[in-house]
């Protein structure tokens, strides 16, 4: 592989402490391959992520360069850095804005890392999210001279949802590798009669997690269901609903937290199944990494899902529970839960992400980087960052306030009122998707 040997990239993440993300993973993979390529890497950030671990025996992860607060990155690296990777998915109303001007400080070719676009989102998620949840997400595609997407579906996507990028941006996707050198450590086993759920809870509509009780019933009597929890808590509610159904059909729950790659692999491979009912996915990791440990998966169908999984999925139609649970019940009753492996060699290793990484930088350097869109949406950075404060004042109260309904609401039958009423449609549907997505899912509240 041909070295990059004289370019420099920093890529500002926000990681939440003790919380397992798909996009923080991608974000320390994609300076993991950088560092690969011969680029010096500064990983900016404001905690080490919990995976920060995982990646130790990667040849060049010593070479990372670790800066712990974004407010040291203007004092601490150097005055010219070729690329500045912005890593989105953070509330804190600040860091865009100091990532995006650190960029143009260092005359950076600024590139956001897209991990889903509204229009994609909203496509396919049940419960849709306001487009104002992405202004961010368009500041920096405003000042950058790559959009980086982690499909090709996200690329088609992102080239009709970024239009406040420039006309001369660069718009191209690099596929997230696992982690084989995990994977392969563990080595075979035999496989136990378990299969694997994987969830998340928090803020997980569009992963169903608010309705993945649906799939326990008396095809899975008899079998083990591990469940692994990536990001935060069960809900006392989901728990019961697992624990009474799984009591009701003689299923063994285990539950696992916050695992280390290793364990992940080792469940994979002592495991025959994964089920994967998510509704939208910007890429879809599990299914990769099952599938690589010869783990059988039966999903939602997505496209996203088909462009790297072929037809190595069992694949229920989208949103639907009953055929979800029809193909998994399918499946138990069958006694071959091997895998094709269809385009895994083009998707998993980390040789290839770190060789379509090469190939974007070679096509970047030939773009003169422009900052004129985000500037001219103000007339000065000052007033520029009192509207992202102002604006981020009005996320984090909408937020507080959320978890307060939550408390006060749940279980009980109460409505709420907004005031004043709408002026036209768009702006009630705004209103309307943001509250559905942050308030409690009960019948009729809205």
């Amino acid at each position: 592989m041909n070295k990059v040997t004289t370019k420099s990239a920093a890529v500002f993440v926000s990681n939440p402490v003790g919380v397992y993300s798909g996009g923080r993973y991608y974000a320390l993979m994609l300076t993991e391959a950088l560092a690969e390529i011969g680029v010096e890497t500064y990983y900016v950030t404001n905690n080490l992520p919990i995976f920060w671990g995982d990646m130790q025996t990667y040849k060049a992860h010593q070479k990372i360069n670790k800066v712990i607060g974004f407010d040291s990155a203007a004092a601490v690296l150097p005055k010219h850095i070729d690329y500045t990777f912005i890593v989105p998915g953070t509330s804190e109303p600040s860091f865009y804005d100091d990532a995006i001007n650190f960029g143009i400080s260092r005359s950076s070719k600024i590139a956001l890392v897209n991990f889903e676009s509204g229009n994609w989102f909203n496509k396919y998620a049940q419960i849709k999210k306001p487009v104002e949840f992405w202004n961010d997400w368009k500041k920096v595609a405003s000042a950058s001279s790559l959009i980086l997407s982690i499909s090709n579906e996200g690329n088609m996507f992102a080239r009709g949802f970024y239009d406040d990028a420039f006309d001369g941006a660069l718009f191209d996707f690099c596929y997230p590798p696992i982690n084989t050198h995990a994977a392969d450590v563990m080595g075979q086993h035999n496989r136990e009669n378990r299969v694997l759920l994987l969830a998340r809870f928090h803020d997980a509509q569009h992963k169903g997690g608010d309705k993945v009780a649906k799939i326990l019933n008396e095809g899975l009597s008899g079998w083990k269901l591990g469940i692994i929890v990536g990001t935060g808590k069960v809900p006392e509610a989901t728990r019961a609903a697992f624990e009474g159904k799984a009591k009701k059909y003689n299923i063994e729950l285990e539950w696992f937290y916050k695992i280390s790659d290793e364990e992940k692999f080792h469940l994979y491979k002592t495991s025959k199944m994964l089920l994967f009912p998510s509704y939208f996915e910007g890429f879809g990791y599990p299914p990769i990494e099952a599938r690589y440990c010869g783990c059988k998966v039966v999903a939602f169908e997505l496209p996203v899902l088909k462009e790297t999984c072929g037809d190595d999925i069992v694949f229920a139609k989208h949103g639907d529970w009953s055929d979800f649970s029809a193909k998994v019940s399918e499946v138990l009753t069958q006694s071959d839960f091997s895998v094709s492996g269809e385009r895994l060699n083009s998707v998993a290793p980390f040789t290839e992400m770190a060789l379509k990484l090469q190939s974007i930088l070679s096509k970047l350097d030939t773009i003169t980087a422009q900052y004129s869109n985000y500037l001219s949406t103000s007339s000065s950075k000052k007033a520029f960052k009192l509207k992202d404060k102002l604006f981020g004042f009005g996320e984090r109260s909408i937020v507080s306030i959320a978890k307060t309904l939550r408390r006060r609401i749940s279980g009980k039958s109460k409505q709420i009122t907004y005031f004043p009423k709408f002026q036209n449609q768009d702006d009630l549907d705004n209103h309307y998707y943001r509250a559905a997505w942050y308030f409690p899912h009960k019948k009729d509240l809205i």
